[in-house]
């Protein structure tokens, strides 16, 4: 992504530091994603435990965990079930964890 910005190979790895360069990589991860979408209804269908949830709270369920782990990798709590995933992705992410946005 870098790379088509300002055509210099290695400028290719420091994508995480430049803004433009950074969402045309969320573009592309999510055009991926979406590439991949089954078709069908989207809205929630809750089972099981979540079945008791208010309808807000369903909706929000994806991004609710996406950013419960990311604060697993700002003050990482070892108590939790989820400790070692969030250890073995804040090993590989050090040099990014202390740059995430609160």
């Amino acid at each position: 992504m870098g790379f088509y910005r300002n055509y210099v190979l290695p400028r290719l790895c420091d994508w995480v530091k430049d803004a433009y360069a950074y969402d045309q990589a969320v573009k592309s991860v999510n055009t991926v994603l979406e590439a991949f979408r089954p078709l069908g209804d989207v809205s929630a269908n809750p089972v099981g435990d979540f079945r008791h949830l208010p309808r807000a709270s369903v909706d929000f369920l994806g991004k609710g965990f996406a950013q419960d782990f990311l604060k697993q990798l700002k003050k990482p709590n070892e108590q939790r079930a989820d400790a070692e995933i969030a250890s073995a992705a804040r090993q590989r992410l050090e040099d990014l964890v202390p740059k995430m946005r609160d």
